[in-house]
C-alpha cells in the first residue's frame, strides 16, 4: 500500500510540473507569434510609407530652382531670372574651402561623416540640452534627414512624415556618398533674405563667392539655418555674432580649429554688406521681359527656372541708359509745354521736419527711376523771383529761368490759363514739387522745375547692319507701368513708316528726283 501511496504521489507531482512545462511552451509559443505579427505589422507599415517615396538616384538626380543671369552685350548683368524670390545658384563641394564643410558639420551634424543618416546619440543629447534649457537649443535631425525634409517632403511636423524622413535618410546613406549629401544640403537650404545655397548667402551678405569665405565668414553663414529670421545679421546683429561665436567654439571642440585659429576668427567680426545691395536690381526692365517671355516660349517655364543659365544678349547698357534718359526727358519737355499741374501735395509748417526726413529717404529711389526727386518749397521770393527748396539732403534754389515754365497753369478742361510772372501766384510755401538738380553757384545747388507727365512713349534703338537690339525702353518708368510700348502695343507706325517705303523704292531703281502724280487711283471693276 505504501508503495502505491508514493506512486500516486508521483504521478500527482508530474501532472504539475506537465501543466507547467505547457503553460511555458504556450507563452513562449505566444511570444513568437507575437513578435511575428509585430515584424510582419513593422514590414507591411514599413512597405506601406515606402510607396510613393523617392529613390535615392532622383534624390541625387534633384534640379532645384536656380537663377539664370541675364547680361548685355558687353558682360554686364541686366537681371535674374528667378521664381518668385528664391534666388539659389549651384556650386559643387570640391571648389569650397574644408573650413566652410566643418563649419556647418559642427553647426549642424557633428556626426555625419560616421552615422547611418539617423544619429541615435545626437538626438539624445538635443533632448537632454532642450529638457535643461526648457526651450528648443538644438535639433536632433542630421544632414541628411534635412536634405530629404527639404527635397522630398513637405515641412508639415507630423509622426508619419518623420517616418518617412527616417526611411529615405537611410537609403540615400547605402546609395548617395557623403560629400555628395553635404554638397545637396549646402545648395538647397534657406540663409534668409530670399538667398537660397551657400553661393547667394555668400553674396547677399560678403559680396563674394563661397570659395572666398573665410572660417569667420563661414561660422556665421552655418549658424543661420537653424533660424534665419533669429539670427539674421540685418535685422539681429548680436544674436547673429552670438551664434558666430558658438559654431566658431563648436569646431574647435571638434578638433577642427586650433586654438590660435579659433581665437583670430573670433577677432575678425565679419563685414555684412548693405542689403541695398545685396539683390541685383534690373537695369533694363522692360528688355528684361520680352527676354524672359521668350525664354519661357522657346524652352517652358519649368526648364528655365531649373536652367541656371548665362544668358548674352544685344543689348548695350550704356545706350539702354542713355535711351531712358532721353524718353523720360522727352516726356516731361511735353508736359511742361501743355501747362502746370499743380503742386504734388501741400505740408503744413508744423510736418515739415518729419517730411523732410521722408525725402531723404526716399529721394535716392526717385533719382534711380525719374532722374527728378521730390523737394519742399521752404521759401517764395517774388522779389528775387526765384523758390527755396528742401530735398530732405540740401537746400538749393530754383531760379525763374528754370520754372518760368509754371505760369502757363493747365485747367481742369485741359486748356492753359496764363498768370502773372509773380511766383506767389502758382506756388506757396509747403508746396512739394518735382526738381531736378542742374548744377551749383555760389555753394548752393541750382534746381529746375519739374513734372511728371501723363502722356507715355517708347524708344527701340536697331543696329541697321546687324539688327541687333541694342536699346529698348518701353514706357517712362516700369514700374509705375508694366505695359511694353515697344514690344506688346500695337499702333499705326505713322510717318515712322515711310524710310522703309523710301529705301524700296531706291532698291527698285528710283531716285529722290522722282516724281509721282500724288493721286487718287480709281479702279473700276466692271
Amino acid at each position: 500500500m505504501k508503495n502505491k501511496r508514493y506512486q500516486v504521489r508521483l504521478k500527482r507531482t508530474g501532472g504539475i510540473w506537465g501543466r507547467v512545462l505547457q503553460a511555458i511552451r504556450f507563452g513562449v509559443f505566444l511570444l513568437v507569434a507575437l513578435a511575428l505579427m509585430s515584424l510582419a505589422a513593422a514590414g507591411g507599415l514599413f512597405l506601406y510609407y515606402l510607396q510613393g517615396l523617392p529613390s535615392p538616384r532622383e534624390i541625387a538626380d534633384y534640379k532645384p530652382y536656380v537663377v539664370s543671369r541675364v547680361y548685355d552685350r558687353n558682360g554686364t548683368i541686366i537681371g535674374e531670372i528667378k521664381r518668385e524670390n528664391e534666388r539659389r545658384v549651384l556650386v559643387s563641394i570640391d571648389e569650397l574651402p574644408e573650413h566652410v564643410v566643418w563649419a556647418f558639420v559642427s553647426a549642424e551634424d557633428k556626426n555625419f561623416f560616421e552615422h547611418q543618416g539617423l544619429d541615435f546619440t545626437g538626438i539624445f543629447r538635443a533632448f537632454v540640452k532642450n529638457l535643461i534649457a526648457g526651450q528648443i537649443v538644438e535639433g536632433g535631425s542630421t544632414i541628411t534627414q534635412q536634405v530629404v525634409k527639404s527635397i522630398a517632403l513637405s515641412p508639415k511636423r507630423t509622426i508619419e512624415r518623420k517616418i518617412k524622413e527616417a526611411i529615405i535618410a537611410q537609403r540615400i546613406e547605402r546609395h548617395i556618398p557623403k560629400r555628395k549629401i553635404l554638397e545637396l544640403y549646402l545648395n538647397q537650404i534657406y540663409f534668409g533674405h530670399g538667398a537660397y545655397g551657400i553661393e547667394v548667402a555668400s553674396e547677399t551678405f560678403f559680396g563674394k563667392r563661397a570659395s572666398d569665405l573665410t572660417v569667420s565668414e563661414a561660422a556665421l553663414l552655418a549658424g543661420l539655418p537653424r533660424a534665419p529670421l533669429k539670427y539674421s545679421p540685418y535685422r539681429h546683429p548680436e544674436a547673429a555674432e552670438r551664434r558666430r561665436k558658438y559654431v566658431l567654439y563648436r569646431m574647435r571642440e571638434d578638433g577642427h580649429l586650433t586654438d590660435d585659429q579659433l581665437a583670430k576668427a573670433i577677432s575678425e567680426r565679419p563685414e555684412i554688406r548693405p542689403l541695398s545691395e545685396s539683390t541685383p536690381k534690373i537695369k533694363a526692365p522692360y528688355f528684361f521681359e520680352l527676354v524672359v517671355r521668350q525664354l519661357f516660349e522657346l524652352f517652358g517655364e519649368d526648364v528655365v527656372y531649373r536652367a541656371g543659365w548665362d544668358i548674352r544678349t544685344t543689348l548695350d547698357l550704356d545706350l539702354q541708359q542713355a535711351a531712358r534718359r532721353a524718353l523720360q526727358e522727352g516726356l516731361r519737355e511735353y508736359s511742361k509745354r501743355h501747362g502746370f499741374k499743380g503742386a504734388v501735395e501741400s505740408v503744413p509748417q508744423i510736418a515739415w521736419r518729419r517730411y523732410r526726413s521722408d525725402l531723404a529717404s526716399t529721394n535716392g529711389s526717385l533719382r534711380t527711376r525719374y532722374g527728378i526727386e521730390k523737394a519742399l518749397i521752404v521759401e517764395v521770393n517774388d522779389r528775387k523771383r526765384l523758390l527755396v527748396v528742401d530735398t530732405g539732403a540740401q537746400q538749393g534754389i530754383v531760379p525763374y529761368k528754370h520754372f518760368r515754365w509754371a505760369f502757363s497753369m493747365r485747367t481742369e478742361d485741359g486748356g492753359i490759363r496764363r498768370v502773372p510772372h509773380i511766383p506767389s501766384r502758382v506756388f506757396k510755401r509747403g508746396d512739394v514739387v518735382w526738381v531736378r538738380r542742374v548744377g551749383s553757384a555760389g555753394g548752393k545747388s541750382i534746381f529746375s522745375l519739374e513734372q511728371m507727365p501723363d502722356v507715355q512713349g517708347a524708344v527701340v534703338v536697331i543696329d541697321p547692319g546687324t539688327r541687333e537690339v541694342l536699346a529698348l525702353v518701353g514706357g517712362y518708368d516700369y514700374y509705375d507701368s508694366p505695359f511694353n510700348r515697344a514690344g506688346q502695343a500695337q499702333r499705326q507706325p505713322g510717318s515712322a513708316f515711310k524710310p522703309i517705303v523710301y529705301s524700296a523704292a531706291l532698291n527698285a531703281g528710283f531716285t529722290p528726283a522722282s516724281v509721282f502724280v500724288d493721286t487718287a487711283l480709281i479702279f473700276d471693276d466692271g
